[in-house]
Order: structure tokens, then C-alpha cells, then sequence
């Protein structure tokens, strides 16, 4: 304890006594005092880390399991209609097929791709370079073409593509040219082709909508579009006009503008055509019930942890021989590692919040949850695999998942299985219902009582600390009278005895 003084302390210097050791020890019932205090704001601060811990664990299981934006959560319709594809035949690679929640399961038939989706394009008349091709990194002045880039008298060349102008020096590069075409709003695909030699522009709309008209590429200044321009492509090259997909599924001509569409729940991704090689694919949708297994698996896991958590809280103590930790003052921790320390604290901090009525209530509700029907569905989550094990049995909270049962109501009705977890009524549901009222109500009522008493027992210190900085003032104040005292005693003797010498 630092105690400031107004008196300047010339201790001992007549009686020759250690004036701060006798204060010390003059201070010590004070200072044990103290130190039970600062010893109850320790653990009324525990208190407070600990139900902020169970808060925060009851945010992350909400956020993560019972929020459509966890990213395990069982809220959403995706974690319980899951499926598979497998396809065969010799054009399997043609399709890519990916099956969303809305699939159903069955066959599917592709006899042909007999076009993919196309813009309308322009695409260099013959080969642009002089035989070695080009690289992206080489500067536009730098670039080996037949027809040499020329540039204005500011080393510029410029052209507008759909309306949109662009402007590049000679010492931009062919990759920063072609990269800022694609992601401009001229809405087209500016590319180079070293197998081909040639430039291709085309629109990024595709279908047999896109007409030349679509595609417009006026040249400025510099020759890169210009007759006889550098890239191969001028006012004679002649638009390749767009197409649509064309696919036969199942007997019927789907026609769509893009390479990638949705029809029925599943995603049709077109790679290439068949029409020449009459190449078929057949199409398995299955139910992936393994997949939504494991989404609640991981569920289970997740609220296996925090009700472990949350009755070691509330069911563990101090063991008969650990009852005399209690929170270090400083000068103890003073003479301690902090490994010493920290190993301490451990069994110190048991106990803090053992018994808590509001924590043991939120697992006794969210226990009973399992067993009670949902109505909607006409199940409880323990009909479907979804249960506590023995009451007497060690965890007797957590969750024991009957997996065979649980896949047996997954094949039998994914729907049920839902409406009984997550339906407006379901297990998740009341589960986030108890933690809302815990949060609101026991848990809200203990950090706000603990933060009160934290600042008064704060103030209590401060107000018992000044009283301990007075009563060692007055402490040094006596014994410097003494010292005064003492000193006047010794220059009287003094005195008296040269008087006594002076007259014998």
C-alpha cells in the first residue's frame, strides 16, 4: 500500500528505533482489513467474468445454430434437403449438374447439347503477330504484330467500344489494355489467344438476341481498330451474330440465353456440345440423407459443449481441501510465478457461481425440450433421435444421438424432421425462446446487481484507503514528537551534566 504524506519524515534519528518497521506493524491489522476487501472485489469480479462468460457462450450457440446466418445453423431449409447427383454415359462430361434444396429426386435424360451460349463477336481476321505470338506483360509499343501499333503525337491510342472510349499509352501493357476493357461498363470480353494468334471481343449478353448491332468498336485515334489496323479488326470484319443454348432434357428442347440455368431445383452448366458425337448423359438425383446427418451432428456437438460448460458451472466446488484459496493479495503474488499463479486461481475461481438457480432453470427447460411434442409436426425431437441420456448419468443434459433413428424420419419425411427442429414451434425454437428469457431476466438482473456492488465495494476501498493514509500520518506525527521530545530530554541532560562538570 502507497501512501502519500503531507510531513517530512526524519524517522529514528534521536531514539535510534526503525520507525517505518513500527508503523508497518502498527498498520497491519489495517492492512488485513484491506486486503479482505480488495479480497471480496476479486471474487465479486470473478462473478461477473463468469456470468459474462456464460453470456457470451449463449450469443455464440444463438448466432451459430439457431440464426439463418450460422454457418452450421439448422434454421435454414438447406441443412435438412440435401441431394446427390451421379452421372454416366459418354458425354457425362458435357453437363454439370448441382442439385439445390428445391430438387426432387428421379432420372434425368440429356440426349444432345447441340449449342452452347454465345454474344455476338468479333474476332481477328488472320494472326496478328509475327509468329512467335504475344504476351501480356510486354508494353503496347513493344507488342511483335504485323500491322505495328502507331500511337498519336502523345504516344496515345484510343477507341470506344459500345459507347464506352479507352485510352492507353505506349507504355501500358497488353494485359492492363485488355483488363480494363473487361471490367468497364462496354459490357464485353476483350481476349488474346496465343494458340489462335488472334483478339476476340465479344458481348457478355449471350443468346440469338445478340445481333451485330450489339456490338459496336469504333477506333479513334492509333491504329489498334483502324483498316488494316493492328488487331485484325476493322470495318470489314463481319460480326459473328449470337446464339442460345440448346439442350434436350427428357425428351424436350430447352432453349436458354446462357450456359448456366436452373430448371426443377437443379443447375445445368453446358462445357461443350454433343451434337456430333450423339453423346448421352443420364442423370441420378438421390436424397443425401448422410448429409443432413452430419449438419446435426454438428449441432449436437455444438450444444453438447455448451451445456458442459454451463453445468460445470453451476455443479462444480471447492473440494473440503481446496476452501482455503481464496483471491492472492499482492504482496503474496509478489513471491509467485505467474504459472504459480495462474494454477492458483484455478481452484480459487471454483465455485463462483455454483447452484445459480437462473442457469440451472435454463437447463432444466432446454432438457424437458426434447421430450415435449411439437405440434405442428406431431413429434418431439427425442421420436426422431434427438434425446438426453439417464438423468443420474454424468453430462446428463447433453444430447445422445440415435442416428439410425434419426435417418429413418429423414427418409421417411425431411419435412417432418424440420418442423420438428426447426419449425416455428420446434426444439431450436425453445431453445432460443429459454436462452432469451435467461438473458433477459437472471442473467441481465445478475451483471447489473454485480457491476453495483463491484462500484461500491470499489468506493469502499478508496474511502478505506484514505481513512489508512490518515491513521499513518498520525501514526509518523506521534512518534515525531517523541523524536522532539526526546531530543529537548537530551540537550536538558546535556546541560545539567555540563553544569554538574562545572562546578566539581
Amino acid at each position: 500500500m502507497a501512501i502519500g504524506l503531507s510531513t517530512t519524515r526524519l524517522t529514528g534519528l534521536v531514539s535510534g528505533m526503525d520507525t517505518d518497521e513500527l508503523v508497518t506493524s502498527l498498520m497491519k491489522i489495517e492492512q488485513i482489513k484491506l486486503d479482505r476487501k480488495n479480497s471480496a472485489l476479486t471474487l465479486l469480479t470473478w462473478k461477473q467474468e463468469a456470468y459474462s462468460e456464460v453470456s457470451s457462450l449463449l450469443r455464440d450457440f444463438k448466432n451459430n445454430f439457431t440464426s439463418v446466418m450460422g454457418a452450421d445453423s439448422l434454421m435454414k431449409e438447406s441443412a435438412y434437403n440435401a441431394y446427390t447427383i451421379s452421372t454416366t454415359g459418354s458425354g457425362a462430361s458435357a453437363v454439370t449438374l448441382t442439385p439445390s434444396v428445391y430438387a426432387s429426386a428421379g432420372s434425368i435424360t440429356i440426349s444432345s447439347v447441340t449449342s452452347l451460349a454465345k454474344g455476338a463477336s468479333y474476332t481477328s481476321a488472320a494472326a496478328v503477330s509475327k509468329g512467335d505470338g504475344l504476351t501480356a506483360s510486354t508494353k503496347l509499343d513493344d507488342l511483335d504484330l504485323k500491322e505495328k501499333l502507331t500511337f498519336d503525337a502523345d504516344g496515345k491510342i484510343s477507341f470506344s467500344i459500345n459507347g464506352t472510349s479507352f485510352t492507353f499509352s505506349k507504355d501500358d501493357t497488353l494485359g492492363k489494355m485488355i483488363n480494363t476493357v473487361n471490367a468497364s461498363d462496354a459490357g464485353v470480353t476483350m481476349s488474346y489467344s496465343q494458340i489462335t494468334d488472334k483478339f476476340s471481343i465479344e458481348t457478355k449478353a449471350k443468346g440469338s438476341a445478340q445481333t451485330e448491332s450489339a456490338l459496336s468498336i469504333v477506333n479513334i485515334t492509333g491504329n489498334a481498330f483502324a483498316d488494316d489496323g493492328a488487331f485484325g479488326i476493322n470495318s470489314a470484319t463481319t460480326a459473328a451474330i449470337g446464339t442460345s443454348a440448346k439442350i434436350t432434357i427428357n425428351e424436350n428442347s430447352i432453349e436458354r440465353d446462357s450456359n448456366t440455368f436452373t430448371l426443377d431445383g437443379i443447375t445445368y452448366t453446358l462445357n461443350r456440345t454433343t451434337a456430333d458425337t450423339g453423346e448421352e448423359i443420364y442423370a441420378t438425383v438421390k436424397k443425401d440423407v448422410s448429409l443432413v446427418v452430419d449438419n446435426v451432428k454438428k449441432f449436437v456437438e455444438g450444444y453438447n459443449t455448451l451445456i458442459k460448460k454451463l453445468e460445470d458451472l453451476v455443479s462444480t466446488r471447492k473440494s473440503s481441501g481446496e476452501t482455503s484459496y481464496v483471491p492472492l493479495t499482492d504482496e503474496e503474488k509478489s513471491v509467485l510465478t505467474e504459472e504459480q499463479i495462474k494454477s492458483y486461481e484455478a481452484i480459487a475461481k471454483k465455485g463462483v457461481i455454483y447452484g445459480d438457480t437462473g442457469i440451472k432453470r435454463l437447463l432444466t427447460n432446454m432438457r424437458a425440450a426434447m421430450y415435449e411434442t411439437v405440434q405442428s409436426a406431431g413429434l418431439s425431437p427425442a421420436a426422431i433421435g434427438i434425446k438426453t441420456g439417464s438423468y443420474f448419468e454424468s453430462g446428463k443434459g447433453e444430447i445422445v444421438l440415435d442416428e439410425d433413428r434419426l435417418r429413418a424420419a429423414l427418409e421417411r419425411d425431411p419435412q417432418q424432421v424440420m418442423d420438428v427442429i426447426a419449425g416455428s414451434e420446434g426444439f431450436l425454437s425453445r431453445v432460443s425462446s429459454f436462452i432469451d428469457t435467461y438473458n433477459l431476466g437472471s442473467g441481465a438482473s445478475n451483471l447489473t446487481a454485480l457491476q453495483n456492488k463491484l462500484s461500491s465495494a470499489s468506493d469502499d476501498i478508496a474511502a478505506f484507503e484514505e481513512k489508512m493514509a490518515a491513521l499513518e500520518e498520525k501514526y509518523y506525527l506521534k512518534f515525531a514528537a517523541m523524536e522532539e521530545a526526546l531530543s529537548k530530554m537530551n540537550e536538558q541532560t546535556s546541560w545539567l551534566s555540563s553544569l554538574m562538570g562545572q562546578e566539581s
